[in-house]
């Protein structure tokens, strides 16, 4: 059973948080959601310094502007994440990437996370996804989501 107040979350879905790309509409509901539910948000240490570089990243790349960039920077230091690095994290994150032959550790490490916390992790990075080839049902795309209509 999947614990009920906590929620991993990794840079791609972060991103579509601050910049518009296809997508936010999911993933700003599901944030709304969380919110709504009182669910915690988690993610692994290296997890704003993997967002700002995306950020960057973007600005370098002319697919920001300088004024954009430091607006979704902004916005981003403004949403409320706990950063976590349990003690076993990276043997976990280590063991799994190898078991399923994963090209890199970091996306394994929100996986990781999540499954020490016991949580569903969310994800917009859909290459991930697939590459996972639906092992875990607790692993979720964005842009699967549907918002549940309020009456």
């Amino acid at each position: 059973m999947l614990a009920s107040n906590k929620v991993c979350v990794d840079a791609s879905l972060a991103i579509k948080l601050v910049i518009r790309e296809p997508y936010s509409d999911q993933a700003l509901a599901l944030w709304q959601s969380w919110i709504e539910n009182g669910m915690e948000c988690i993610a692994p240490a290296f997890f704003p310094f993997e967002v700002a570089s995306v950020i960057r990243g973007k600005y370098v790349r002319k697919q920001l502007t300088v004024d954009e960039a430091e607006r979704a920077f902004a916005i981003f230091t403004e949403f409320a994440f706990t950063l976590m690095t349990p003690e076993t994290l990276l043997y976990k994150a280590w063991t799994m990437n190898r078991e399923l032959e994963l090209p890199t550790l970091y996306d394994t490490a929100y996986l990781a996370l999540a499954k020490l916390n016991n949580c569903e992790f969310w994800t917009a990075d859909k290459r991930f996804i697939d590459s996972l080839q639906r092992k875990f049902p607790w692993v979720k795309w964005v842009g699967g989501y549907v918002a549940k209509e309020t009456s």
